[in-house]
């Protein structure tokens, strides 16, 4: 892909259906922590693991408004995106600010999100824009920013030294 934003981007869906597609990047981190964003509201840092994540660049799509993922399904008020995997997301002020005090060691915290219109993924994924692979909690949460996209090719299978960036015909 062209747009810098989703050039070897690593996104997960969180939802899918006849409507279309949200989902957060999770490789993309921005020049801010989670101590930067709690400072913000005034809120004590009480973790200081937690404290020194940094905020991911989710997708082009509400910048302003911030996604934590996690696995804590006891932790606030956010939905289960992965009843298999206990994957939660929420948007929710008040879990943000209850954050620091959780004992979350698998977090993603990012600013906006991505979002598909009715077959619009789909049509990208036949066009080659998108590589399907399924969740690997390990590449999500445990894996650098910056080694998650080959990561997750690996875990398919696919070795990113042989992807190529154009496209042709046999």
């Amino acid at each position: 892909m062209e747009d810098p934003l989703f050039r070897r981007s690593v996104a997960y869906i969180f939802e899918h259906n006849d409507k279309g597609a949200m989902g957060i990047v999770i490789n993309k981190p921005l020049q801010l922590t989670v101590a930067g964003i709690l400072e913000h509201f005034k809120v004590p840092i009480d973790n200081p693991e937690i404290s020194s994540y940094p905020v991911l660049r989710g997708g082009p799509v509400a910048r302003e408004h911030g996604f934590i993922l996690h696995m804590e399904k006891e932790v606030g008020q956010g939905a289960i995106a992965d009843p298999i995997n206990n994957i939660v997301i929420s948007a929710s002020r008040d879990d943000l600010l209850t954050l620091p005090q959780s004992n979350c060691d698998r977090i993603i915290l990012s600013l906006g999100y991505a979002r598909w219109e009715q077959g619009q993924l789909e049509n990208e994924i036949l066009e080659n824009d998108w590589i399907i692979a399924p969740i690997n909690l390990n590449v999500m949460f445990d894996v650098e920013f910056q080694n998650r996209w080959e990561a997750a090719l690996m875990s398919i299978g696919v070795d990113p030294i042989n992807l190529v960036d154009t496209v042709g015909h046999a």
